[in-house]
C-alpha cells in the first residue's frame, strides 16, 4: 500500500505505475527549485544571485540538471568557470549531458541517434521532418518513426510551424549540447549534412 515516486523515464511494464511527465519549470518553478537547492547545498547567496539566470539557461529549467548544476559547484570558482565555459562553448557541460542523457541515447534506435545529433546543425532553428530526412539521408517514412520516438523519449519537442503548414522539432539547450558533443564522435555524419 505504499506509494513511490520512481524518476524515471523507462519503467518495466510489469511495474503497476502512474506516469507523470515532469517537463522543464516554468521561470518561476525553475528559480525556487534553484534557491531551495542553493540553500541545501549551502552556496553562497550573493553567487547565486549573480549566477541564478545563467544556471537556469544553461539547465534549460530542466529540475535534474538545475540541482545537479548546483550541487556540482564545488564552490563559488568552480560555479562561475562552468558558466564562463558554457559561455565560451568549451564543453564543461560534457558531464552533466553524459549524466541527463546517455541511458537514454543507448536506449535510441540508431537512426534515432543520427537524426539527434543532427538538431545542432540547424543552429537553434527549428526542422522540419523533410529537411531533417534530407541531413540525415533517411528516407521520409522513417524520419518520422524516428521522430515519434524522440518525442516519446522527451529529447525533442513537436510543435506546429506558424509560417508554414507543417511539423517542426525544437529541442532544449541541454538536450542540444549532448547532440552536438555526440555529433563531434562522427564527423563523416557532420560534414554530410552539411
Amino acid at each position: 500500500g505504499t506509494k513511490t515516486l520512481v524518476p524515471s523515464r523507462h519503467i518495466s511494464p510489469l511495474l503497476p505505475a502512474l506516469d507523470r511527465e515532469t517537463p522543464p519549470l516554468a521561470y518561476e518553478e525553475a528559480k525556487i527549485l534553484a534557491i531551495a537547492e542553493a540553500t541545501a547545498q549551502h552556496l553562497d547567496v550573493g553567487t547565486l544571485q549573480r549566477s541564478l539566470a545563467d544556471i537556469l539557461d544553461i539547465s534549460g529549467n530542466i529540475p535534474l540538471a538545475i540541482k545537479w548544476i548546483i550541487s556540482c559547484s564545488k564552490n563559488t570558482g568552480h560555479l562561475e568557470e562552468l558558466i564562463d565555459d558554457h559561455r565560451c562553448g568549451k564543453p564543461a557541460l560534457s558531464t552533466l549531458c553524459e549524466f541527463c542523457f546517455t541511458f537514454e541515447y543507448n536506449l535510441l534506435s540508431p537512426n534515432a541517434k543520427i537524426v539527434l545529433v543532427l538538431f545542432p546543425v540547424f543552429r537553434g532553428a527549428a526542422p522540419t521532418a523533410r529537411e531533417l530526412a534530407v541531413a540525415a539521408d533517411l528516407d521520409d517514412e522513417s524520419v518520422s518513426a524516428v521522430l515519434d520516438e524522440l518525442v516519446n523519449f522527451s529529447l525533442i519537442i513537436r510543435d506546429r510551424s506558424l509560417s508554414r503548414d507543417d511539423d517542426i522539432y525544437r529541442m532544449l539547450r541541454l538536450t542540444s549540447s549532448y547532440a552536438a558533443s555526440k555529433l563531434k564522435e562522427i564527423p563523416d555524419l557532420d560534414r554530410a549534412a552539411r
